[in-house]
């Protein structure tokens, strides 16, 4: 191990040997005051983004950059899962590709839900009775026979 450091690191270095009650991660380049913080930190996303970055010989990122990067990912796949088209608002589903939206609208428990709000929508005024007779049990909606 190296005696010689540079610059803030001198200063670093003797502030930890003159008070020895600051815990550090070296990973992150942080300082905490006691060792729950510092445990706490451990086991903290942002702590093992920075592993992560150390094995790839990148620099570390701040916890504000971690932020901004993870929003940035979440509105990235929010955006990419579902995309226009590919959801069925009948059944309140999304789907991630075009074979899966496809294939369920050809399902026969989908088209059983059309069936039943078609009939709902062009029953007029016959009202609730009719509607519930004609909708299928739960268990027909399991298996997608009517």
């Amino acid at each position: 191990v190296s005696t010689q450091s540079t610059g803030g690191n001198n200063a670093l270095a003797s502030k930890m040997s003159a008070d020895h009650s600051g815990m550090t991660c070296i990973t992150c380049r942080l300082m905490f005051g006691d060792a729950d913080a510092q445990r706490d930190h451990y086991k903290s996303d942002l702590h093992r983004y920075n592993l992560k970055r150390k094995v790839a010989q990148l620099p570390p990122v701040t916890a504000a950059e971690h932020v901004a990067r993870v929003a940035a990912k979440e509105a990235k796949d929010k955006a990419a899962s579902a995309p226009d088209g590919q959801s069925c608002k009948i059944c309140s589903r999304q789907f991630k590709s075009r074979a899966t939206y496809n294939t369920h609208m050809s399902s026969n428990k989908h088209l059983a839900r059309v069936k039943v709000v078609e009939a709902k929508s062009g029953g007029g005024g016959g009202g609730g009775e009719r509607g519930s007779d004609q909708r299928p049990s739960r268990g027909q909606w399991r298996c997608g026979r009517r």
